[in-house]
């Protein structure tokens, strides 16, 4: 019997791939009472709470900001901080992950 390999689309450039193929941006609240939300990369796909996909190019990340998909997935504001720290985050592990290769 063939395993079904779970499909997800990237935000940026709406392309569908496996889950394996994408990286997992989770929004996370610090406090159940707090409004702001803080965007991690979530390595394993394992974190609880909404979470979106990209591909692994800053192509995707910078298409995905520019038309706000981040904050239209999530239903709320992002901070400019975050988004920096979220994108100087996403830039070293595409670095890492292409030294692997």
């Amino acid at each position: 019997m063939e395993r079904r390999v779970p499909v997800r689309t990237c935000i940026g450039c709406r392309t569908r791939k496996s889950k394996m193929e994408l990286v997992r941006i989770a929004g996370r609240k610090p406090d159940m009472n707090d409004k702001d939300l803080t965007l991690v990369i979530d390595s394993d796909a394992g974190m609880d709470g909404r979470g979106v996909y990209l591909c692994k190019s800053m192509e995707c990340f910078d298409r995905a900001l520019k038309y706000k998909q981040f904050i239209r997935a999530f239903g709320t504001t992002v901070s400019d901080e975050q988004f920096v720290s979220l994108r100087h985050d996403f830039e070293k592990r595409m670095g890492e992950n292409s030294e692997k290769r």
